[in-house]
């Protein structure tokens, strides 16, 4: 189980002192652990699927009450007689107490660079409820027994988790084989060789969420996926997955550790890592490189320079299903493989939900594990919306957008989905909302010529009054040899980050071709001076 103690840096931002009411705690995540910490799905209306676990790990971005004697927690069974207990706090060090109050239930507390964490153990009788009320404040002032104030409650339910079969128990490796009529037969499933990581979750901005076809306008097969690519929000990565982040703080370093095979798999000496590195071999940790290959942009353009990560939700086929164009492109047909009825929660749309690209053929053989159109509730999600996506985080092959960087690492030049989607939802999105360019580039071709490109790095959001550039520059050490850079520069203006770089060209000897890749964070904060350069990490 991870939860290892151990001492944490403070380092996330103090209350002022003062008598007046504390704000209201932020929670932004419920944790549960095991092999390694995953998040629990909100119901969105203040519920949680957590139970059973044995612990629970509330994931709070407001200001740290200084002192886990200032964290009040209280519990009560959603149904039942069982009445409600206010549970103690307890060192994370402190095993002969945690042992005492095994039966009653305890909290532990964890700073991390960002925020903290509360751990909560239940009661014993509250482990088989029906559900679990909490209700959480923070006080300051006076003492911890007798504090001059409490902030407002924060209300959540830990509930069951329903009986449900994720689409990442279904759509790998699978067997079943088609009809064996003419043409091509594909399934939708995925090779779990190039499986990075389970129950990985991200937020971000969606990208034009909807169906898609498999084959191309010569050809096409409906529907294969449903796409739900985004932009990626970089503080949400570090928060959570980075050095000072919540994962580490509480012992979880899974993800950091997890290596990158490639699509189709290599030798594995072959592997890189998924942590960053700088361009010295230090490793930096999970950073927002860590989830950018550099095929990862909106479009196959090599200076396209919006980054996205793929999201897809596979459509399960009953039946044999073929193109309705079959033979008419020279005699070439697609084919779905039928994999028989679907699971029994899993549900099938209307042709109007496709929105009339999708005959009725195809609408009445593609079923989806939720209601892909609607996250929770509310309206068809839409462009731009903030969402919070969880599923298995799978490195795709080449698709021909990058395959020069092929020529340097085979099997390296696609991109990361989250494939498939276990679930998405709609989450509250940052203050100060964050844009993430990439700039790749790699003299792949024979030759001692150098390389030179220019590129314009604009935020995502208009500029508001008031308000100047900011930019930070993640080398990705990975992709990058210093030796090839013959010239480099990132300079901030007014509207833009203005990056040139030139890579020196080829020279023998394995890898010897002049090579760059860098992440760059851009937003707008207000009331500062100007810079004209980018925060080196």
């Amino acid at each position: 189980m991870v939860l290892a103690a151990g001492a944490v840096t403070v380092a996330c931002r103090a209350p002022a002192p003062s008598s007046t009411q504390p704000p209201t705690p932020v929670l932004n995540a419920v944790l549960l652990a095991g092999q390694h910490l995953t998040f629990a799905r909100p119901d969105g209306r203040g519920g949680y699927e957590a139970m059973p676990s044995s612990s629970f790990i509330l994931r709070f971005t407001s200001a740290w009450p200084l002192d886990g004697e200032r964290v009040e927690v209280t519990v009560s069974p959603f149904s039942g007689p069982v009445a409600s207990s206010k549970l103690a706090w307890v060192r994370r060090d402190d095993i002969g107490r945690k042992q005492q109050l095994a039966s009653a239930g305890y909290i532990e507390t964890v700073v991390d660079g960002y925020g903290y964490s509360v751990i909560l153990t239940p009661p014993s009788a509250l482990r088989t409820a029906t559900g679990i009320n909490v209700a959480l404040r923070t006080s300051q002032g006076g003492t911890a027994a007798n504090p001059a104030s409490y902030s407002a409650y924060v209300s959540l339910l830990l509930k069951p988790k329903p009986t449900r079969v994720l689409p990442s128990a279904v759509f790998f490796d699978c067997t079943e084989r088609g009809g064996g009529g003419v043409g091509s037969w594909y399934n939708t499933c995925k090779n779990s060789s190039s499986i990075v990581a389970r129950d990985v979750v991200l937020e971000g901005w969606v990208r034009g969420p909807g169906a898609n076809c498999f084959g191309g306008a010569n050809d096409p097969i409906c529907v294969e996926d449903w796409h739900y690519d985004f932009a990626p929000d970089p503080d949400f990565i570090e928060q959570m997955y980075g050095p000072s982040g919540a994962f580490a703080s509480i012992g979880d370093r899974t993800l950091e550790s997890a290596l990158l095979q490639g699509n189709p798999p290599g030798a594995a000496a072959d592997a890189m890592p998924i942590a960053d590195k700088s361009t010295t071999g230090q490793s930096l940790g999970i950073t927002v490189n860590s989830f950018l290959q550099p095929d990862n942009r909106a479009s196959i353009d090599p200076l396209e320079s919006v980054t996205v990560i793929k999201a897809e939700l596979n459509a399960w086929h009953m039946n044999d299903q073929g193109s309705p164009l079959c033979g008419r492109y020279l005699g070439f047909c697609r084919n779905w493989i039928g994999r028989g009825p679907p699971r029994g929660e899993w549900i099938g749309l209307p042709q109007s939900a496709y929105g009339g690209s999708v005959d009725a053929t195809a609408a009445g053989n593609a079923f989806w594990p939720y209601d892909p159109r609607l996250p929770q509730s509310g309206q068809t999600l839409g462009d731009g919306e903030y969402v919070r996506v969880a599923g298995t985080l799978w490195q795709d092959t080449d698709h021909g957008g990058v395959i020069r960087w092929t020529s340097l690492k085979p099997a390296f030049g696609g991109w990361f989905e989250i494939h498939p989607v276990d679930w998405i939802i709609r989450s509250t999105p940052p203050a100060v909302p964050k844009t993430v360019r990439m700039v790749e580039m790699i003299n792949w071709l024979p030759g001692p010529i150098n390389f030179a490109e220019i590129r314009n790095l604009t935020p995502s959001d208009a500029m508001p009054n008031g308000a100047v550039l900011r930019c930070r520059e993640l080398i990705d050490g990975r992709f990058t040899d210093p030796a090839s850079i013959v010239q480099h520069s990132a300079v901030v203006q007014t509207a833009d980050v203005l990056v040139q770089t030139t890579v020196s060209g080829f020279t023998p000897g394995p890898g010897r071709m002049g090579r760059f890749k860098a992440a760059y964070i851009l937003w707008w904060e207000q009331g500062g001076a100007a810079r004209s350069a980018c925060t080196q990490g």
